[in-house]
């Protein structure tokens, strides 16, 4: 029965902290259009697809896995060839789509966002320095099936439940809402081989009102705050790719930093392929100000402007203890698979030809 009873609280405080936290990825670099607006458009191409798909805390509760979140989107550079010779040559117009899908202890709580983004990249100091502004909007909705719930009033003394009791009404077990998030992203190429990026974005600026029971008072959703950034070196046959992302949301703060290197094991200008390993972390607090935090081991792999990566969250500090004590020994865990795909179109071949006419 205690075990019952821990694992109840653990579930419990995972699914408030997913309503008091929008979705985040541990690969944030690799769902551009989930993190700022002002990175769309922001890559040297015509259009780039991206997907990611993200489990978490897989076997707890012998649900398979706990939370899940696949996110896909694509986006276009647009009206780059309009500014060529002129002194903001690299200007140019992002416009995109990503959808996201985010389900949680068997579809409990489930929901589905689609969201359009615009974003203007101007490019100064003869193309070494990016400032990209942007703007995105669109609706998610949300399902609850509130069938299997249980509330602390509709328990009896021996600890069975009596759902007639429980006092607790389901304003509406699906919502649709729209939503507003805005960034501001800045690009730096110091030198040849070393470049900076910073940026900055707030999320939920209509802070949509999310209320499911009837005995909720303050049920809008909290706007978030983010900072990430990272530096580029390149050593011949070697990149370097440290970074970070700090978010806040209410009363909850979250810190993600690490180093990431790369290979280049074919190092030809046409057909460069590159091999990364990382290692990064993270450390979060919540309304209790208790510290967790999490290691995450990356590795990926990029060729012809198609990157692969995996990213691993392995749990540490007080949720693990929690967890395990609950779950026999299983500790919360995730994991992360992502795709990208950047098109660049190839300039057709300047041909000299002599023409010679019939007569």
């Amino acid at each position: 029965m205690t075990r019952k009873l821990l694992s109840a609280f653990a579930f419990s405080a995972a699914v408030l902290t997913s309503f008091a936290q929008d979705i985040h990825f541990s690969q944030f670099y690799a769902a551009p259009l989930t993190l700022n607006p002002a990175q769309t458009g922001d890559f040297d191409g015509l259009f780039r697809i991206t997907g990611i798909y993200r489990n978490q805390w897989l076997g707890v509760a012998n649900v398979r896995p706990f939370f899940s979140t696949p996110s896909v989107g694509v986006d276009f550079a647009l009206l780059n060839d309009k500014f060529e010779g002129t002194k903001i040559e690299g200007s140019k117009l992002g416009v995109g789509l990503h959808f996201t899908n985010d389900q949680q202890n068997e579809k409990t709580f489930s929901t589905n966002q689609i969201m359009a983004s615009v974003a203007w990249q101007q490019a100064l100091a003869k193309n070494r320095v990016t400032i990209g502004i942007g703007l995105q909007g669109g609706v998610y909705l949300k399902n609850l099936n509130s069938s299997n719930f249980q509330f602390g009033s509709g328990f009896l003394p021996d600890l069975s439940y009596d759902k007639s009791i429980e006092g607790e009404g389901i304003n509406s077990a699906k919502l649709t809402r729209f939503n507003l998030n805005a960034g501001l992203n800045i690009s730096l190429r110091l030198i040849k081989n070393m470049s900076y990026s910073m940026g900055f974005s707030a999320m939920n600026l209509t802070r949509p009102k999310e209320q499911y029971l009837s005995s909720s008072n303050n049920a809008k959703l909290p706007m978030r705050f983010q900072v990430n950034g990272g530096f580029q070196f390149d050593i011949k046959r070697v990149v370097l790719l440290p970074g970070y992302l700090f978010q806040t949301q209410a009363k909850a703060h979250e810190g993600t930093f690490g180093l990431t290197a790369g290979i280049h094991f074919i190092n030809k200008p046409e057909d460069k392929a590159t091999l990364f390993l990382g290692l990064w972390s993270r450390l979060n607090t919540g309304v209790s100000s208790t510290l967790t935090s999490a290691i995450i081991p990356k590795a990926g792999i990029e060729f012809k402007k198609v990157r692969l990566g995996f990213a691993y969250d392995i749990g540490l500090g007080p949720i693990k203890k929690d967890i395990a004590a609950a779950t026999s020994g299983r500790a919360p865990n995730a994991f992360e698979i992502s795709l990208s795909y950047v098109f660049k179109p190839v300039p057709p071949k300047e041909y000299n030809w002599l023409f010679n006419p019939r007569f």
